[in-house]
């Protein structure tokens, strides 16, 4: 295979751009560059580059879409247990909601 071992490199300059640059989708357009600039997989970034950054920014767009489901699930079982009774400390211990959110919750 004419790529073998050159993706691990896009993979760790992805990794290394990302700690450098608060923007993801920053990093993963920096990553890219670099790789055609120096020669690695540059042929197939300069012909994918585009769709890669795209496909590389929807997963990170879902792995941040699934925490705030699981925030909002989790708020939407403390307003459930509130309206059944359940104290404020068990609602914290079961949804690890701060006791703070939980009383915001029930106001």
């Amino acid at each position: 295979m004419p790529y073998q071992g050159k993706n691990s490199e896009f993979i760790a300059k992805l990794r290394e751009f990302n700690k450098i640059y608060d923007d993801y989708a920053q990093a993963v357009e920096k990553a890219v560059r670099h790789c055609i600039d120096n020669n690695v997989l540059s042929d197939f970034l300069k012909k994918h580059g585009g769709a890669i950054v795209s496909i590389l920014e929807m997963e990170y767009d879902v792995d941040a879409a699934k925490r705030v489901y699981m925030e909002e699930l989790m708020d939407d079982i403390a307003i459930e247990m509130l309206r059944e009774g359940d104290s404020i400390e068990k609602i914290a211990r079961i949804t690890k909601l701060p006791l703070d959110k939980i009383r915001e919750l029930q106001a």
